[in-house]
């Protein structure tokens, strides 16, 4: 890898548990490649994360590593903003990564993102897969990446793929912690930035539609699932009742009323997010409203254009609970 890109990582904490916190800093410290920043942002967390990061700098003189402390508790959206702010006046050409505090990384990850995104300049933000474990290092699944159709198809020969505005804007995403991209990027999501929004998912939008979003299908991290974190763990009532798949309709119907808004400050006009959008307001109707009679015809009638923007088996499964 070229010595003259510099990499940094941001990281974030906030009354982290400090075993899983200490499994994380390691898995930084003992990457294959090592000439890095790290830039930790506490949330203002008041309890014993600050002293303990600062005693594992100090223990393993880490020259390198930075801990700044937020005198308000902001939200980790505004703690990684500040952090990549940071991260872009001290590396404004080089390539930032972004890390949880509860996480394994790979101890790759640097070196195998990193030779892929200086080797592609096309590439503005890569995300790769990850590797769930519960709060034991047990690994409950070999792949996070499940819930996309469009990666589902990805064949395990192909490495790179890279992403359409259709298949971000139909839920897949990379969260910040299996990312990279070019600090470039970083301007560009603090011009917009929203706290309606992930920050990692409005990096994806900033990447996506300048045709710079691609997937390594690798697995970067081992990404912990646990009740304590702040996203990413399943909440809310299962899906196999019809409780709560209206509860999901509802959250995503929210979250897209968000984003039509965020696409707005972009001057992003999307047929195809109106479309699907739309198809979700339908199916609130379906479990909600109407009879079985005009579900079943509709759902017909539409079989079509459900298929085509992968909501059919969603429909179906609806109209089965109803």
């Amino acid at each position: 890898m070229s010595m003259e890109t510099k990499i940094s990582i941001v990281l974030t904490t906030y009354k982290s548990n400090l075993i899983f916190l200490e499994k994380q800093l390691n898995s930084i410290r003992f990457q294959t490649y090592n000439t890095f920043d790290v830039i930790i942002i506490d949330d203002c967390s008041g309890d014993g994360t600050e002293q303990f990061l600062n005693e594992y700098i100090k223990k393993y003189e880490l020259c390198s590593w930075y801990v700044f402390i937020l005198e308000n508790n902001v939200g980790y959206k505004k703690a990684f903003k500040k952090g990549l702010e940071i991260a872009y006046e001290h590396n404004p050409n080089g390539i930032v990564f972004m890390a949880d505090h509860d996480d394994i990384w790979i101890e790759s990850k640097i070196e195998r993102m990193s030779n892929i995104i200086i080797n592609n300049k096309n590439i503005l933000l890569l995300g790769g897969n990850s590797i769930p474990i519960d709060k034991d290092d047990n690994i409950i699944t070999d792949s996070f990446i499940t819930y996309v159709d469009d990666l589902k198809k990805i064949k395990k020969e192909k490495t790179l793929y890279k992403f359409t505005n259709e298949t971000l804007l139909k839920g897949g995403r990379f969260q910040g912690c299996v990312s990279c991209l070019r600090s470039e990027l970083i301007p560009v999501f603090l011009e917009h930035f929203t706290n309606e929004l992930p920050h990692d998912y409005q990096l994806n939008i900033a990447a996506c539609f300048r045709n710079g979003l691609f997937y390594l299908n690798e697995c970067v991290i081992k990404y912990r699932l646990h009740s304590g974190q702040q996203i990413g763990c399943g909440k809310g009532p299962g899906l196999q009742t019809k409780e709560g798949r209206v509860f999901q309709v509802e959250e995503m119907l929210d979250f897209y009323s968000k984003i039509s808004n965020f696409l707005k400050s972009y001057n992003i006009q999307n047929n195809f997010f109106n479309k699907y959008r739309s198809y979700y307001e339908v199916r609130k109707k379906v479990l909600l409203t109407w009879n079985k009679i005009h579900s079943f015809f509709w759902i017909i009638f539409n079989s079509l254009s459900l298929v085509q923007v992968g909501l059919i088996k969603d429909f179906i499964k609806d109209f089965l609970l109803k």
